[in-house]
């Protein structure tokens, strides 16, 4: 197969997620992941010895509710009302979660395939070829990331009202923040698929000072990633 780019960019560096792990998991406070993206951080920090049922991640996003749907116990994948508006992607007669779940992830990928250079048009043409061996790959790896991070709590948060609730509790907050405009929207393209989308706007990467001036103040231990330069000043109190 030629489409080797991964289908969520913006993961925390190795570096910083191991670190944010170890910091995390030596508070021994309840972890509240905003913007969780692909859970790389809240793997991480469970594998670092944090609890499972001490997490609350959140996000906006598809594909990341996908992920903390299958995750959350309390969460039924059926209850984001994914709906498949293209006829020759439709999946019939599966009532296994993982398996339409991986379908929907390989549609989000086809999607970020462009239909305008003969790249993306080769790229298009061998994924469909190979969709079911593509797809039944793309659940493995569902499934092990879901067993890693299986227990959490997950739910459909606006970053501003985590930080919020948050920032006057006993507790830990981390955020990897988008650092470019509508960065969802650009990566997750979706004329093909529905679901229950909230209303909430994307983060705006000009709101980073303001996030910053937020959490000044707060006490829970907040860190934050952000992967560009930093212009802004962090203030003194902040317990980044």
């Amino acid at each position: 197969m030629i489409y080797t780019e991964p289908l969520f960019l913006g993961i925390t560096p190795t570096g910083a997620r191991n670190y944010v792990a170890e910091k995390v998991a030596s508070l021994e406070r309840p972890f509240f992941n905003a913007c969780a993206g692909r859970f790389s951080v809240v793997e991480a920090a469970i594998k670092a010895g944090v609890p499972p049922q001490n997490v609350f991640a959140s996000d906006i996003g598809l594909f990341s509710s996908i992920i903390g749907y299958l995750a959350d116990p309390s969460k039924k994948l059926e209850d984001l009302g994914i709906r498949i508006l293209d006829p020759s992607l439709e999946l019939k007669g599966v009532n296994d979660p993982f398996h339409f779940a991986a379908h929907v992830m390989l549609i989000l990928k086809l999607n970020q395939m462009k239909q305008t250079n003969l790249r993306g048009l080769y790229r298009r043409e061998e994924l469909l070829a190979s969709w079911d061996r593509s797809r039944d790959a793309m659940r493995r790896q569902l499934e092990t990331l879901v067993q890693n991070i299986a227990g959490i709590h997950y739910e459909i948060a606006d970053i501003w009202d985590v930080v919020s609730r948050v920032s006057q509790e006993d507790a830990t907050f981390y955020a990897s923040v988008p650092h470019y405009a509508r960065g969802y929207t650009k990566m997750f393209a979706a004329p093909n698929l529905k679901w229950n989308q909230p209303t909430i706007p994307e983060f705006a990467p000009k709101d980073f000072p303001l996030l910053l001036e937020k959490l000044g103040p707060a006490k829970c231990h907040a860190l934050l990633c952000r992967r560009c330069e930093w212009e802004e000043t962090i203030p003194v109190n902040c317990p980044t």
